[in-house]
């Protein structure tokens, strides 16, 4: 991940070439069968309960703790998905291998290396604590702790070939585009051309805190039961979609892979909105 880390996912949803695709640098021996864009989205919509939903018990719990036991945790959480990755099955290495082994050419840092880069040691922790605070890197933190590293449902949000496409606008996964949301009132809005990559990221670390919010509303009615199951299948489709990963912007040097995080971003508002959670 250049230079940062995902969220979650969501920090961040979250968050690449003009018409881009994702390819491993280091293609997996005896590659298994990798579900469609369609199968995926299918498989979050049958799931009965909200995906991340256990980042409320998470969230009470580290919110206790100080910022630098939150960076522990969270490192911890990094290791143990390396771990898994490292002992799945050959599926599940295919689905994460974007992810855990990173990008061609460096285009984003795999998960491997997030804790050994110079550049990136505590670079994302820090940055979302000086944009959102203790609390809501708490939550950025809680979120992703939600996903058990080698679980069907981390596999489902964070794994994938992911993309977009700077000319129609299109969230891409497995090689299926889907229109974003074109920015409209309450959505974040094109950046400026002139915008600083520091302006871009603290935009997008923003925004991503206010979804993360949104998401905990959310979170919080399904537990008071006044969520319905129509209502959670479209949320985990979006959650699907848009990738933990939007959830926590990475620092965007590459202003493609910006505009995938706003895309994602956009769709989890406008999806919540719906959903009566703004």
């Amino acid at each position: 991940m250049a230079a940062s880390r995902f969220s979650l996912l969501i920090a961040v949803v979250v968050l690449f070439l003009p018409v881009f695709t994702v390819m491993s640098p280091h293609p997996v021996q005896a590659q298994e069968y990798v579900m469609t864009a369609d199968e995926a989205l299918s498989r979050a919509r049958e799931i009965s309960e909200p995906l991340g939903f256990e980042a409320l018990q998470i969230y009470s719990d580290l919110s206790k703790n100080k910022f630098d036991e939150n960076i522990a945790v969270s490192n911890e959480w990094i290791l143990d998905n390396v771990v898994a990755y490292e002992t799945a099955d050959a599926n599940y290495k295919s689905y994460l291998s974007e992810l855990v082994v990173g990008m061609p050419d460096k285009k984003m840092l795999g998960m491997r290396e997030w804790l050994t880069s110079p550049s990136n040691v505590a670079f994302w922790d820090r940055a979302i604590q000086r944009n959102v605070g203790d609390d809501g890197y708490a939550e950025a933190v809680a979120l992703n702790e939600a996903f058990t590293p080698g679980s069907p449902e981390f596999q489902l949000v964070f794994g994938g070939n992911r993309g977009y496409n700077a000319d129609t606008e299109a969230l891409i996964l497995n090689g299926t585009e889907y229109p974003s949301i074109q920015p409209g009132p309450g959505l974040l809005q094109d950046f400026e051309p002139d915008a600083t990559d520091d302006e871009i990221f603290d935009q997008l670390a923003q925004r991503a805190h206010q979804v993360r919010q949104s998401m905990f509303a959310f979170y919080e009615a399904y537990a008071a039961g006044e969520v319905s199951a129509e209502d959670v299948a479209k949320f985990n489709e979006a959650m699907t979609l848009a990738s933990g990963c939007s959830l926590g912007p990475t620092e965007p040097g590459d202003r493609e892979m910006a505009e995938r995080y706003r895309a994602a971003l956009n769709l989890m508002t406008s999806t919540l909105a719906d959903l009566g959670f703004k």
